[in-house]
């Protein structure tokens, strides 16, 4: 069997210094979020900066910001309540742009 490229999730420096001695390493994929920036703090992207082509796919990034809004804004009722109140002042595809969070 033939394995192109490797792809590894919730991994530690040294598991992927350890698996990029069998192949490529193609995509490394981590939690990220504002509440999660472990792997700025443990060496994650510094390892995949050295390793050169990998590509580092940082999961959650969006769906940490969600939480934070539906936070912000009072519970999902009130995030609803929230993207209610500004769809209705679009207008335009331009003007949803400039209205922003």
């Amino acid at each position: 069997m033939f394995v192109s490229a490797i792809g590894v999730s919730n991994v530690t420096p040294e598991q992927i210094r350890e698996y990029a001695k069998y192949g490529t390493i193609a995509v490394v994929q981590q939690k990220y979020s504002l509440l999660d920036r472990t792997c700025e703090q443990n060496g994650i992207l510094d390892v995949c900066a050295d390793t050169g082509n990998l590509k580092t796919f940082l999961f959650t990034a969006l769906m940490g910001a969600f939480v934070i809004l539906v936070r912000v804004s009072g519970g999902v009722k009130g995030f609803v309540n929230y993207l209610t109140e500004k769809s209705q002042r679009v207008k335009s595809k331009r003007m949803a742009m400039l209205i922003g969070p």
